[in-house]
């Protein structure tokens, strides 16, 4: 017997998520991917939310969390990182209101430690911008990156 389009949609979403957690709408992208009908895609959907397979919350949650503990993105990098994965404007803002100031202030500070160390003897003004702009990039506030900067000269 043949396995039926929404059976065969969710056999692929396990899969899916067995590799690794995935927001919502990266799961439905990649059903789609596969021309499943999107009515199979939506019910596919609804029960692994209903069984707390897929939650969105949750993966912002860990996401965030395991970028913080590399401080490999500050709060601005995260933000963006979550909206592009297609996590709602609310969990969003929920998740990174979460973050702790402090650790995020000692990653940042450990990431610009590392950095000077890197630049050497350069001259201070340069080397200031440089680990400024570096915290910049890496998405953490402009106030922080201002006061990291001021701490460590």
């Amino acid at each position: 017997m043949e396995d039926s389009p929404y059976q065969k949609a969710f056999d692929h979403a396990l899969k899916l998520l067995a590799i690794r957690k995935r927001t919502v709408r990266q799961l439905e992208h990649r059903l789609e991917e596969k021309s499943f009908d999107s009515s199979v895609i939506r019910e596919v959907v609804a029960r692994l939310k209903e069984n707390k397979l897929l939650d969105d919350s949750d993966f912002a949650r860990e996401f965030v969390t395991e970028k913080m503990s590399r401080g490999s993105a500050g709060r601005l990098k995260l933000t963006a990182a979550l909206r592009q994965k297609g996590i709602s404007e609310s969990i969003v803002k929920k998740t990174v209101a979460e973050l702790d100031p402090e650790a995020e202030y000692q990653a940042a500070l450990n990431l610009a430690l590392h950095k000077a160390e890197s630049l050497g003897g350069m001259e201070r003004v340069r080397k200031q911008k440089k680990i400024y702009d570096y915290l910049a990039r890496k998405g953490y506030r402009f106030s922080l990156c201002r006061d990291i900067v001021r701490k460590i000269q």
